[in-house]
């Protein structure tokens, strides 16, 4: 066909283009309807959906603030136990300080006045070795206490945080490891026990047989002692500080020492820590936990309110 000329129809008319035209737009129209059609529908579901979250939100909201806001003073309520247990522990903690500051003392002094003094060093060993045990017994079992209600704190707080998991099993881990600190506070108490009566026994036998406590205070200071004499001394006073030679009391006193030093500065430690508030770190953790959960909760209840006025809001005529 040459240009120009009109198509023919599928009856063998021929159609202008004026005519294919508007064929062309009519089932572009159609498409487009179609299309709008679909649009329109897939709108409609969106609204339906978004209008069924709005309604199950605005349902259920009442609730969730309800548990929300028990959380919250749940959370703020461990952490004030936890700051109190934590300054109970720190006061406790200096009393056990000071307890060993006491033995230290004791215990240096015994060392110190053994070639003095035979029945006086011996008790003020028997008495350091009494408070030390006492101090160390302490000391541990205070740490122990401190780490369960700690852990414990941890555990109930991870129940209102979903985020946090796996404390349970914290708990009981920390809790076997604890039973370390138990079993080193049976063996100190019985070592202890065994010490205290072997300087009671020496402090007697010094009593009965001046000639031996005398001879004791000679080797304690490095003395010139017959052989015999030197055995019959470390005989009767074995595992005693008039056992031991002028060395070995100098090591002795410088590890007592350096125990005093440490029992003064946490002492000191503790009295600073008191006097700036005795706070807990977990306490810190648990109110900032609080407070993100607060304002969570916040967030939530404008938008609460704000769907609230959308659904009561009357639609304009």
């Amino acid at each position: 066909m040459s240009p120009g000329k009109d198509s023919p129809s599928p009856g063998g008319s021929p159609l202008s283009a004026q005519d294919v035209q508007l064929d062309e737009a009519d089932a572009l129209q159609k498409a487009l309807k179609k299309l709008c059609q679909v649009r329109a529908r897939e709108d409609t579901d969106e609204l339906r959906k978004e209008q069924l979250a709005r309604e199950k939100f605005l349902r259920e909201f009442p609730q969730v603030q309800r548990e929300l806001e028990e959380h919250i003073r749940e959370l703020r309520a461990l952490a004030d136990k936890v700051e109190k247990v934590h300054r109970k522990c720190t006061i406790y903690s200096m009393a056990a300080s000071s307890t060993g500051v006491l033995s230290g003392v004791l215990t240096f002094s015994g060392l110190a006045l053994a070639p003095v003094t035979a029945g006086i060093s011996l008790g003020l060993m028997a008495a350091g070795t009494g408070l030390g045990t006492v101090a160390t017994a302490s000391s541990l079992t205070i740490s122990a206490v401190e780490l369960f209600e700690m852990l414990s704190a941890e555990s109930r707080a991870s129940q209102t945080m979903p985020t946090d998991s796996g404390k349970g099993e914290e708990v009981v881990k920390a809790l076997m490891k604890n039973k370390g600190a138990l079993i080193s506070i049976l063996t100190n108490c019985v070592t202890a026990s065994q010490t205290i009566r072997k300087n009671i026994k020496a402090i007697k036998l010094a009593q009965k047989n001046p000639k031996l406590a005398a001879n004791a205070k000679v080797f304690t200071a490095g003395g010139n002692l017959s052989v015999k004499e030197t055995l019959e001394v470390q005989k009767a006073f074995k595992d005693t500080v008039l056992s031991m030679t002028k060395r070995a009391r100098m090591v002795g006193m410088a590890t007592t020492g350096l125990s005093l030093a440490g029992n003064a500065y946490s002492l000191w430690s503790d009295s600073k820590h008191l006097r700036e508030g005795a706070k807990a770190e977990l306490a810190e953790e648990l109110r900032l936990k609080a407070e993100l959960m607060e304002k969570e909760l916040e967030g939530l209840t404008l938008i609460y309110e704000s769907l609230q006025g959308q659904g009561q809001r009357k639609p304009q005529p």
